[in-house]
């Protein structure tokens, strides 16, 4: 029997995934994580919610110590604007901030196949900046500027 390379996986709203990450990190495959917002669950022990102890937020901590690339994703356009904040709530839950960032950056841009151009900064590479206050993902930093093709799209007066 020949062994199939599973270059990518795709986890969206994967419930006990973290009991797979071992196996994925064998097959040296890269993840996309999608739908990484805390939710509101019933109680554990709830017969009407099997996975009320599961928080989808650990897992990127979980999958960053088995040595599986990931990146985060928001699954939808409508909820593109979140992807701060689930990388802050991974951050919340464990994950290094320096992980986080590169899940919403470099981690995306391999998966896509364009790290070459994009995805890290580096010279040659097409990148917006983003300068803040204070951590990236700290609920009180705030955006001083925005660099983005080349010019100041944006600084805070």
């Amino acid at each position: 029997q020949v062994a199939r390379e599973v270059p990518l996986l795709v986890l969206d709203q994967a419930y006990d995934a973290k009991d797979q990450v071992e196996r994925v990190a064998t097959q040296g495959a890269m993840v996309v994580l999608t739908d990484l917002l805390p939710h509101s669950l019933a109680r554990a022990g709830d017969p009407k919610n099997a996975y009320a102890a599961f928080d989808p937020t650990a897992l990127p901590a979980t999958l960053d110590a088995a040595g599986v690339p990931f990146a985060i994703a928001s699954g939808s356009g409508r909820l593109a604007p979140l992807l701060p904040l689930m990388a802050a709530a991974a951050v919340g839950r464990g994950l290094s901030p320096e992980a986080a960032l590169r899940a919403l950056t470099l981690t995306p841009a391999e998966v896509l196949g364009v790290a070459a151009d994009t995805g890290s900064l580096s010279r040659g590479k097409y990148a917006d900046v983003l300068v803040t206050d204070g951590p990236l993902f700290a609920t009180d930093s705030k955006v001083l500027m925005v660099v983005a093709r080349g010019r100041t799209e944006f600084e805070a007066k």
